[in-house]
């Protein structure tokens, strides 16, 4: 009799085991790696040219703004973002300052500037436009003196 329950417990604990095991292997198998490839997602800035030259002076004034506060972000004649921020912050005893703004339309966006003290008189600007549920983003480049936004392909920042 002592051997019919022992034996009972072990098909009990086996049994268990392997439920615990096939349930994390359904797990892993629906959920691929961050880093592989997502081609389904749309890719809402394919229309626009591949840069997208910029005066960076026109986008000073979000730095000002405070979180709650409409804007409307204007790059050029090829694409308008309006949002609200976020956050405003500074750091690094102010030499890093950083707007964050979120759109819903025509997907949620999530815009970030930047604005990096180098040096006294040396600032450098850098931004990023993304969403979690499409396929391409936008960054802000410096490139020999002018500043201009180029369109990426999200499978490209996974990767790096």
């Amino acid at each position: 009799m002592a051997t019919h329950i022992k034996l009972k417990k072990r098909l009990l604990k086996l049994l268990l085991l392997l439920s615990i095991l096939f349930k994390t292997s359904l797990g892993v198998a629906q959920n691929p790696p961050v880093n592989e490839p997502v081609n389904n997602l749309p890719k809402i800035f394919f229309g626009l040219s591949d840069s997208i030259k910029i005066e960076m002076s026109a986008f000073t004034n979000l730095f000002l703004k405070k979180g709650g506060e409409s804007v409307v972000i204007n790059l050029g004649n090829e694409l308008v973002f309006d949002g609200t921020v976020q956050d405003n912050y500074t750091s690094y005893d102010n030499k890093l300052q950083t707007v964050t703004i979120k759109t819903i339309l025509p997907y949620p966006l999530l815009i970030t500037f930047s604005k990096v003290q180098i040096a006294d008189d040396k600032i450098i600007y850098r931004s990023l436009i993304t969403g979690r549920s499409i396929g391409d983003y936008i960054e802000l480049i410096l490139d020999k003196g002018q500043y201009k936004f180029i369109k990426k392909d999200i499978n490209r920042l996974r990767a790096e």
